[in-house]
């Protein structure tokens, strides 16, 4: 069976055995053209020189063989120190010759020409004798043959060996500290690899839906590349050079695809044949597109990729969908394929009936639910790669104006900084220092700023150094909402008055920002009505009056008499004034007043009021 399986093997494979062809080939022109007379002595001499010649080049070869456990000596998989030997064409094809096969033909003709060369007593051997010798030609052209060929690609080899053997002892004395040309030729082949891989998922077969394992290829590929990556790979950096080939092969395989698709999509309905095939090849492209990267993302969720990776991939995807957006946002088969309800599998609460993109939303989801792992972020601290992904968040916001991406991931993120169980995460430190620059992208601005200023709103604990850091982002106008706030969540809380460290931190801000602004600007009833408003709809709503926030902003621009304080304890006594003592009113005037106003004449009060509060 196993040399049926051979036979067949040589037949299918012809360009991979010629080696045995030729055998073929040049035995056949010896035995029709070539007289044969040599002894069984002399070709066992020749055998035993061409199997020295052998073991010579195996030795040579055995030489060249480095570490295989030690990835300093290999590229993306392939040894890249001795990667001439491995791409030499002649040795190539050393390794496609089936050596154990014609050596032993080597081995063994000799000795049965010697064999047949001697005279026995016995009639049963002589009798075998005159059976093979009568049929020697055939033997001694197979032997010569087979010795020929080998002899050739000895040559060959030997000659490739002193060749690749002096051109490394010339270059010996240098030390190479690239590999450029190495890595552009294995970086060729690997691309090469996963084109074909790519082309077999996302073949027509399975776009019109004639292969039933289209789930389980994608799944297996998407595996392949993340395990194989972490495999061959070196380092981090590297292994993200292999998922770059893997996903860039990927890409230039659905770009062919949309080259399809947009080209469907333009069909026209007054050619009715064309018009059913364009539309139901449109409609089954984009639907394998859909799922290719709704499994391709449900198989990344599940394995253990480098966060670099995955934000890189993220990327590179979230490019490719907002450029399919662009061009199909009109087409009613892409809404119908990649646009719907989404419903996430975790931290969702409510249910959500706006329409959005699928694939974009099943992304997102994922990025959240890493980011808010701080043990992910820990082993990320490529912040222009984080920017890179909000600038792409940010395009996807601006073609969905109903979806929001960016400001939930960006909170997440941002909100990692307040959490003093971070502060010594690596990545946090950067994220912390790089949202300090002034020069930021005005989208990002914007987030950082109103997620500064909902963390203040949300009345929760934060120590002076994160209040000072969230407020240094904050215009006058929300610092003074800020404010207002939180002295009266702190007093309906029962925390106590701010405390004077906490005090000087509030001073500091908002002196640097009066230097800018006078606080005079804001004495206007469109800011007046905005601080109502604001007030009005956060958790101190209930208490806070805006009767009370109106009279109390007016105040400031005026001196704290005692018709001021009769004034201020009255809307005590009348509900107006709740959970917002005199001290939390001093403190507002104190940090908000002009100079004029900021004094407090109590000196010149009843000494029935001044003892009151």
């Amino acid at each position: 069976m196993k040399f049926l399986f051979f036979v067949y093997e040589i037949i299918r494979h012809p360009i991979k055995n010629i080696s045995i062809w030729l055998v073929g080939l040049v035995a056949l022109l010896i035995y029709e053209n070539i007289p044969i007379e040599i002894k069984g002595k002399d070709m066992f001499l020749m055998s035993v020189g061409l199997v020295s010649i052998i073991t010579f080049i195996s030795n040579f070869l055995e030489k060249q063989t480095i570490d295989i456990d030690n990835k300093d000596n290999f590229y993306l998989g392939y040894n890249i120190k001795k990667l001439k030997f491995y791409r030499n064409f002649w040795l190539k094809r050393f390794n496609e010759l089936p050596v154990k096969l014609l050596f032993w033909v080597i081995a063994i003709i000799p000795i049965i020409t010697i064999f047949v060369e001697l005279k026995y007593k016995s009639k049963v051997l002589n009798e075998m004798v005159e059976i093979i010798v009568a049929h020697i030609k055939y033997i001694d052209s197979i032997w010569l043959a087979t010795f020929i060929v080998s002899s050739f690609y000895c040559t060959a080899l030997l000659i490739e060996s002193v060749d690749l053997s002096r051109k490394n002892f010339s270059q010996s004395y240098l030390y190479k500290i690239t590999n450029q040309f190495e890595k552009y030729k294995i970086k060729i082949e690997i691309k090469q690899d996963f084109k074909e891989i790519f082309n077999n998922i996302l073949n027509m077969k399975s776009i019109l839906g004639l292969e039933n394992n289209f789930n389980s290829n994608v799944e297996r590929v998407i595996n392949y590349i993340v395990n194989s990556g972490d495999a061959v790979s070196a380092s981090d950096s590297e292994i993200i050079e292999f998922y770059n080939i893997a996903f860039e092969c990927e890409g230039n395989k659905i770009d062919n695809l949309l080259n399809k698709v947009y080209k469907y999509a333009k069909w026209k309905k007054n050619k009715k044949i064309k018009f059913f095939i364009d539309t139901h090849l449109l409609s089954r492209i984009l639907k394998s597109l859909k799922l290719y990267y709704y499994i391709k993302w449900d198989t990344l969720n599940k394995l253990d990729v480098l966060p670099s990776g995955i934000i890189s991939i993220a990327i590179r995807d979230l490019r490719r969908l907002i450029e399919i957006e662009q061009n199909l946002y009109q087409n009613t088969e892409y809404k119908k394929k990649f646009w719907g309800n989404y419903t996430r599998n975790k931290y969702y609460f409510k249910e959500d009936k706006t329409k959005s993109n699928l694939c974009i939303s099943k992304i997102c989801e994922i990025l959240e639910e890493k980011f808010r792992n701080i043990n992910f972020l820990n082993q990320f601290n490529d912040i222009k790669s984080m920017m890179n992904l909000f600038e792409v968040l940010s395009k996807v916001d601006c073609q969905n104006k109903n979806n929001r991406y960016l400001s939930p991931i960006f909170k997440i993120l941002f909100e990692h900084i307040i959490d003093d169980k971070n502060k010594e995460n690596a990545f946090v430190k950067l994220f912390y220092d790089s949202m300090k620059n002034n020069h930021l992208p005005e989208y990002i601005i914007n987030e950082r700023n109103n997620i500064s200023k909902n963390i203040l709103m949300s009345g929760n604990l934060i120590t002076n150094n994160i209040l000072e850091y969230l407020l240094s982002f904050m215009k006058l106008e929300d610092i003074v909402v800020v404010l207002i706030f939180r002295l009266a969540y702190s007093e309906r809380s029962y925390r106590g008055v701010m405390a004077i460290d906490e005090f000087k931190v509030w001073k500091s801000v908002i002196n640097k920002l009066i230097a800018r602004k006078d606080i005079d600007d804001l004495k206007n009833p469109k800011f007046v009505d905005e601080l109502c408003n604001e007030i009005s709809t956060s958790y101190v709503s209930h208490f806070i009056i805006e009767e009370f926030v109106r009279w109390m902003w007016y105040s400031l621009f005026e001196n704290f008499d005692e018709k001021k304080y009769e004034e201020f304890v009255k809307l005590g006594e009348e509900g107006i004034r709740i959970n917002f003592s005199l001290d939390s009113y001093i403190i507002v005037r104190l940090l908000l007043c002009n100079y004029p106003y900021s004094s407090l004449h109590t000196y010149e009060f009843k000494d029935k009021n001044k003892n009151k509060k």
